[in-house]
């Protein structure tokens, strides 16, 4: 076999030999570099931990770190996103799933109010007058841009000393659906929240008391194009509230001890 024949059946298999272990090489590769770039970017307790990677699907155990300056503690756990490298090229995902996100926050202690003065080192910019002009596009233009194909929360739970709020969110190019459970100890019964909007421009977003069928506040709206004026975008609002049911919902005795200690 001539020389030049086998430097090609050779260089073939080197390159073949790279693609396959591309990924299992940036795997580890990211495994040791990302949680220190995440200690560089005064990041506490972080960890992460890429479980599979390849041409096609990105897998991530877990994702967690601390952020001291904001008392607050981010948990990401399952995260699978697939993909097409042609797709990864041009901006686009197919789908990515995170299983559970948890985020704790805690109050923020405030030590005084900085007032920015003007001096002659540090003179304050004149404010104009004019801004630039402001279009909303359509909502359909909108979710046809998206860089997911589709997009799922399973479980987001945020946790905060005033109330914990649990969510599943769900994203295609055709719709966004949000639903919330809301508890708090100003609050005598948990809520539940549906919010969905749509490519075809249908918003809706309605709160329930746990466990009763009937909202105490809906608001739909209808996101559309205006036919008289030729690219004006029209957002017509109808909303109803149940207000003593609301009334009912807050704890008066938490109110009370608010109001006393002001």
């Amino acid at each position: 076999m001539k020389s030049w024949v086998k430097a090609l059946l050779i260089s073939v298999l080197f390159l073949a030999a790279c693609i396959f272990y591309l990924p299992t090489l940036t795997k580890q590769g990211l495994n040791s570099l990302l949680p220190w770039a995440m200690e560089q970017a005064d990041l506490e307790q972080s960890q992460l931990y890429i479980e599979h990677l390849s041409w096609h699907q990105l897998i991530i155990q877990q994702l967690q770190f601390s952020a001291p300056q904001y008392a607050s503690h981010v948990l990401l756990q399952d995260i699978s996103i697939s993909f097409t490298p042609w797709g990864l090229i041009s901006g686009q995902i197919k789908q990515a799933e995170i299983d559970k996100v948890k985020v704790t926050l805690q109050p923020i202690e405030s030590h005084g109010q900085v007032i920015y003065q003007q001096t002659e080192d540090h003179p304050i910019a004149e404010t104009q007058n004019e801004s630039p002009p402001f279009t909303l596009p359509s909502l359909a233009k909108v979710f046809q841009q998206l860089p997911v194909d589709n997009f799922t929360i399973n479980n987001f739970e945020l946790i905060h000393p005033q109330g914990v709020i649990n969510t599943q969110l769900t994203l295609d190019k055709q719709q966004l659906s949000i639903n919330n459970q809301i508890q708090s100890p100003s609050l005598t019964k948990p809520l539940q929240h549906e919010f969905n909007i749509n490519a075809q421009g249908q918003i809706n977003s309605l709160i329930f008391i746990d466990q009763q069928s009937v909202p105490i506040f809906n608001i739909h709206a209808d996101w559309s194009i205006s036919e008289e004026h030729t690219g004006k975008i029209q957002l017509n609002l109808q909303q109803t509230a149940d207000i003593q049911s609301w009334l009912t919902l807050f704890n008066r005795q938490q109110l009370g001890h608010k109001l006393d200690a002001k």
